[in-house]
């Protein structure tokens, strides 16, 4: 399992997934003490230790894969990986190269999984990372294959049409290949209806919790997860201060092509300031 001081408790990997970290910097060799220590075990209990040992001297020892400033070039990490899975194959291990952006910080790891005990798909696959963007203020949010986004926009005097008139083009499609137009329509409907509150009809994230709640077994017997996220950032203001701004959007989630995967930004236990300037 991922240490939490690695990616915070966004990605906890189930039983027979280690990982590895890959840290930038100039290019050294592979030293065993820098092995943690379930990934040793996992080699050394499937007869891959060899392997390994080849492949992380090789990633280390190669000066293209990092710039001229020690960064990591994923892409090339993952060419030389390639070469090894035929070995790992043989010996039941499936070798992922793995990277999220979590709170502006851009994380870099291996994921080892031992195929005999487990089908697992990583949801931070390096090769899967086209999925949708959603534009903050401040940074860009990008999402995986398998996953659509519907963004809580707050139009000018509370009204909605936005969320309604615009249905994302992942969003359509997902919910089109798994039929839920009918489910998807009174989601939506209902959130514009019960997920508001105020004298400006705004965005209320308790309520839309409750709606999002009460429509997720319905989505779920159609292999589609249904989550509410939320995200705040400080943004300067014209008069010098900052002020704090809200960003609601719900993810839908394929099951079938991401079994194991957790919103970064999950909304279901959090609360929002309403003296704040929300969106």
């Amino acid at each position: 399992m991922l240490k939490a001081k690695f990616l915070g408790n966004i990605h906890c990997p189930p039983r027979g997934v280690v990982a590895e970290p890959l840290h930038s910097g100039p290019c050294k060799r592979f030293q065993d003490s820098n092995c943690p220590r379930e990934v040793f075990d996992l080699m050394n209990r499937k007869g891959a230790v060899t392997a390994y040992h080849d492949m992380m001297d090789e990633i280390s020892a190669d000066e293209n894969t990092r710039d001229r400033l020690g960064v990591l070039k994923l892409k090339a990490i993952d060419t030389i990986v390639e070469r090894f899975r035929p070995r790992f194959s043989k010996c039941g291990v499936k070798v992922v190269v793995c990277v999220a952006d979590y709170r502006c910080n851009l994380y870099r790891w291996i994921e080892f999984v031992d195929s005999g005990a487990i089908t697992y798909i990583s949801p931070y696959n390096f090769k899967n990372t086209a999925g949708p963007k959603l534009k903050t203020a401040l940074s860009t949010i990008k999402f995986q294959k398998g996953v659509a986004v519907e963004e809580f926009r707050q139009a000018l005097f509370g009204k909605r049409g936005r969320l309604v008139k615009q249905t994302p083009k992942h969003v359509e499609i997902m919910i089109r290949e798994k039929g839920l137009q009918e489910e998807y329509e009174r989601l939506i409907q209902d959130c514009i209806h019960e997920g508001v509150g105020g004298f400006l009809g705004r965005w209320d994230i308790g309520k839309l919790r409750e709606v999002i709640q009460h429509y997720r077994p319905l989505f779920q017997d159609k292999g589609v997860a249904l989550f509410l996220c939320h995200t705040q950032e400080h943004v300067p203001s014209v008069e010098g201060g900052e002020r704090i701004e809200y960003f609601r959007w719900m993810e839908f989630v394929d099951r079938n092509k991401l079994p194991h995967y957790r919103p970064e930004h999950n909304g279901e236990y959090r609360h929002e300031d309403p003296g704040c300037a929300i969106l």
